[in-house]
């Protein structure tokens, strides 16, 4: 595995875990390029918690099934499985690539989280699905 020259870091941010694979994928190859280690930083949206805790937030977990209450504890489960489901691609993704990562979960509205991370890091790769970075955040 190459250890970076420095204590340089790539900062992968991405806010969904559907679109991890291809974000870890280009995310480690950059580091590895650059003799980086990476690290992948998952914003959890707040948006989905404000909107999960208004009283009568229902959601379908399929077609065709009924309408369920939904509330911010959905809410956070679903973002412990983004993390696990995010430390799983980049346990089987990184190794390849022979780059040391890590993984930390921070609170926020995307897309501004990810912009305000530039303040206290040199390199910063963001990753979002089509449509996301243009969203209300």
């Amino acid at each position: 595995m190459i250890k970076p020259t420095t204590t340089e870091v790539l900062h992968a941010v991405l806010d969904d875990a559907a679109g991890g694979a291809t974000l870890i994928e280009c995310a480690a190859a950059l580091a590895h390029a650059l003799r980086r280690s990476l690290e992948l930083v998952h914003v959890e949206n707040l948006v989905a918690l404000h909107a999960a805790a208004l009283p009568r937030t229902r959601a379908l977990a399929h077609a065709g099934a009924n309408w369920e209450a939904f509330a911010p504890e959905d809410v956070e489960r679903g973002w412990r499985a983004q993390a696990a489901r995010l430390r799983a691609l980049a346990g089987d993704i990184a190794p390849r690539h022979a780059v040391t990562w890590s993984l930390r979960s921070v609170r926020g509205r995307w897309p501004r989280t990810a912009m305000e991370l530039t303040e206290d890091v040199d390199l910063l790769f963001v990753g979002a699905l089509p449509g996301v970075m243009d969203s209300n955040g």
